[in-house]
């Protein structure tokens, strides 16, 4: 009686691929464009990072990229997305309480930089103490291009935040340095356990689990009124690309042959790039300060009832209700202005 081996999935995509380069089409194609064939099936093997993983990786960041700028375009453009994010704001902004107030403060603290980078401090002397220094340098090459770019983000685009904010932040808003600062660490710790924990169930359960804490950071920073939604899919899409960084140069240089030279790599690479990128943010914090000067706030008007109408047309209102898509739906008949104690007292009085 034969018994089959179970093979693992990269061994079964091996085969398969294998199959595939030793089919005659193929192969013809390869004799009459060796280099190009060569080079197809080196960035399709699965036995090294340079192969299949590499590949895989480079899409994902490239997309990521091109996701990012289209962003930044609908932002600079004003398109939909911007206009989803008045919407999604004034939405949770109606059923704001203290109760889920007080939740999402709590949860919003997993997303503060300095609390980050203590967990980081102490993530990279562990790693340090188990002699993974490769480990260790990847905790920083994952945070430190991460926070720069979103850092360099709100110096370049000055967008206030929302209006109706329930904690005092007085920097710009896009994009969110939570939303990067989530992504880039608690991606990058997914990624160790990723690399020490074998079974899949074992896997599926991590990376969930850091997905969820990740998406109610993002909705705290919506929640608490500081950012819109297209300031949090920038920051995710900052962080993912940063991660996607200090993974690819971690695992390449784990399969250089040659010992990395350690005081090399931190004299040539790594002080300069650092002191590069503060004087990069020390300009750019003189010539475009990092904090609102403006100190937005909500602020109350009267508006008589006779302006009322003419208001619509000078701010271009919208005559009916909308979804979050701006979708029209059913006209707006009345228009009631007011606190929530004066409108029961009006109400309580006509009976």
């Amino acid at each position: 009686m034969k018994h089959t081996q179970h093979r693992t999935l990269p061994q079964r995509i091996d085969a398969a691929l294998a199959g595939f380069f030793r089919q005659s089409p193929v192969q013809a194609w390869g004799h009459k464009h060796p280099r190009a064939f060569n080079f197809l099936k080196s960035r399709l093997g699965t036995k090294r990072f340079t192969g299949l993983p590499l590949s895989i990786v480079s899409i994902v960041l490239i997309l990521t990229i091109f996701t990012l700028l289209g962003v930044i375009q609908d932002y600079l453009a004003t398109d939909p997305l911007i206009a989803l994010d008045a919407r999604l704001a004034n939405l949770l902004f109606a059923v704001r309480n203290v109760q889920a107030l007080s939740v999402f403060y709590g949860i919003t603290l997993f997303g503060e930089v300095w609390i980050v980078l203590i967990a980081a401090s102490i993530l990279s002397g562990v790693l340090l103490y188990n002699k993974q220094r490769l480990l260790a340098l990847g905790v920083w090459l994952a945070l430190i291009p991460g926070e720069g770019v979103a850092f360099l983000g709100k110096l370049l685009f000055h967008r206030e935040r929302p209006s109706f904010r329930a904690v005092v932040e007085d920097s710009f808003s896009f994009p969110s340095g939570h939303a990067t600062t989530v992504v880039v660490f608690y991606g990058f710790v997914t990624y160790l356990c990723l690399r020490k924990v074998t079974s899949w169930l074992a896997r599926l359960g991590i990376t969930f689990g850091f997905l969820c804490l990740m998406i109610l950071v993002d909705a705290s920073r919506l929640y608490l009124g500081v950012h819109y939604l297209s300031d949090v899919l920038a920051g995710n899409l900052i962080g993912l690309a940063s991660v996607l960084f200090a993974v690819t140069a971690i695992e390449w240089l784990s399969e250089r042959k040659t010992a990395i030279n350690w005081h090399k790599v931190s004299l040539v690479w790594l002080l300069p790039s650092f002191f590069c990128l503060i004087g990069i943010g020390v300009v750019l914090m003189i010539k475009a300060p990092l904090f609102s000067t403006t100190g937005e706030r909500p602020q109350n008007k009267s508006i008589a009832s006779s302006e009322i109408l003419s208001l619509f047309d000078q701010q271009r209102l919208p005559r009916s209700t909308e979804t979050l898509l701006g979708n029209a739906q059913e006209p707006l008949s009345f228009i009631l202005i007011g606190d929530e104690t004066c409108l029961v007292d009006v109400f309580h009085q006509a009976g």
